[in-house]
């Protein structure tokens, strides 16, 4: 069984603004890429463009090469969706952890969940993640973190969510009509004892256009 849903979502925001639009973003073999170090998301305002990809998409992208190991791997895990006790960091290679990120899933009912829908809070949120959005996540609520700048990530994992599915994103930054910082990331669930999904996990690969 695969796991996987494939869904069309594009996406343009910059600040607070999010504004779902009709078009793709077209997509060839990706050019050779470097870790991005230099602009974060928030402290540059940079612009965001951002896209679901399929599994097929992704596997043809240079930077998607850590995700798409990812995904292949919970995948591989017992249960139509994966426990979240199979998940340990000492499992992985000590070069993708900085990357990862893990989030609680809080139920639409929750008293201070005032999104109309699930929210999802950051049990983890790692370095590389850090550094490159230029905010810290951990603990904090991934709809306040949309709003400062990327809100793809809250629709593509609320998706994920509702479909029990992995979900590939394709995010490009720009500042002054330039690409300078590209995201790939893979959004996943994990499940409790009894089966309901409680969690959700991924990483997110930062290059820069050499």
């Amino acid at each position: 069984k695969c796991r996987y849903s494939s869904s069309f979502f594009a996406y343009k925001s910059v600040g607070v603004a999010l504004t779902i639009v009709g078009s793709s973003i077209s997509l060839t073999k990706a050019e050779k890429t470097m870790l991005s170090d230099v602009q974060s998301v928030v402290k540059d305002k940079l612009y965001e463009t951002a896209r679901s990809l399929s599994y097929d998409e992704a596997e043809q992208i240079d930077s998607f090469e850590e995700p798409v190991k990812l995904f292949k791997r919970w995948q591989a895990l017992p249960g139509d969706v994966p426990h979240h006790r199979n998940i340990k960091a000492h499992q992985f290679e000590q070069h993708i952890l900085p990357s990862f990120y893990i989030l609680d899933v809080i139920p639409e009912h929750f008293e201070d969940n005032t999104t109309g829908d699930v929210d999802f809070q950051f049990r983890l949120f790692g370095t590389a993640n850090t550094d490159n959005y230029g905010k810290e996540g951990t603990a904090k609520r991934l709809s306040d973190m949309s709003h400062d700048g990327s809100g793809a990530g809250f629709d593509i994992t609320k998706h994920a969510y509702h479909t029990a599915s992995a979900q590939f994103l394709l995010c490009e930054y720009h500042k002054n009509n330039k690409h300078v910082k590209t995201g790939s990331l893979v959004i996943m669930p994990l499940s409790d004892d009894n089966g309901a999904i409680v969690r959700m996990f991924g990483c997110a690969i930062w290059t820069t256009p050499e």
